[in-house]
């Protein structure tokens, strides 16, 4: 669920709402916290404010992209521990291997649980760049 701020009060409110559950304002615009800027929902187009460009966006939701609630700072960091567990997964399983040990298992698990995590760090990063376009 997309968020933003109450025009009065400030507090976080959801897209849609419509009177602000903690002031009772009656919300017929979105208001862009950067500039004070208020307009419809169709005004910001891609959650930016059409003023200023800032992202109203406030946090929540689970769709990624350009309204991730973990930012790049955060998607660079899942990135770079998907690589070292991709890594890590190969040296345990070729250590394990040399040692009698049977540790294939769960060296085929680790490598697959960063694969999945770097796929998901690339699409997050591509929906991210997409959004920044508009």
């Amino acid at each position: 669920m997309t968020t933003y701020s109450c025009g009065r009060c400030g507090r976080i409110v959801s897209k849609s709402t419509r009177i602000c559950p903690y002031c009772s304002a009656h919300l017929a615009g979105i208001r862009c916290k950067n500039c004070n800027f208020t307009g419809s929902e169709s005004d910001f187009f891609g959650d930016r404010c059409p003023k200023c460009g800032s992202v109203v966006y406030t946090g929540g939701g689970s769709g990624g992209g350009a309204n991730s609630p973990l930012g790049w700072g955060g998607i660079i960091g899942i990135f770079i521990a998907s690589i070292v567990l991709i890594i890590g997964s190969f040296v345990l399983g070729i250590w394990m291997g040399k040692n009698n040990m049977d540790g294939g298992g769960v060296s085929m698990i680790g490598s697959i649980f960063g694969v999945f995590m770097l796929i998901w760090c690339i699409s997050d990063a591509w929906k991210r760049l997409k959004g920044r376009k508009r």
